[in-house]
């Protein structure tokens, strides 16, 4: 996972053995594409919750845990 430092907010590159993936967005929500083309999932963070909560919207051909474990490092880096 490379950060990309833009104006408007984080961006990040993922290479992995499923693809590669560029996340994109700001503190309220993310977009997860797919090889430069497809959205995969979409990510947004519960801003009002005594604990950190996201929602997401994963396509059904992707690995769920995969998603799972980008958000998890997602909130380490971003929310911390």
């Amino acid at each position: 996972m490379k950060r990309k430092y833009i104006i408007l907010g984080p961006k990040f590159e993922i290479d992995s053995v499923y693809g590669q993936y560029i996340l994109e967005g700001d503190s309220f929500g993310f977009k997860l594409s797919k090889n430069g083309q497809n959205i995969v999932a979409i990510i947004r963070k519960k801003m009002f919750s005594w604990t950190n909560r996201f929602d997401m919207d994963i396509s059904e051909s992707e690995d769920i845990a995969f998603i799972t474990a980008i958000v998890v490092v997602l909130d380490q880096v971003v929310f911390k």
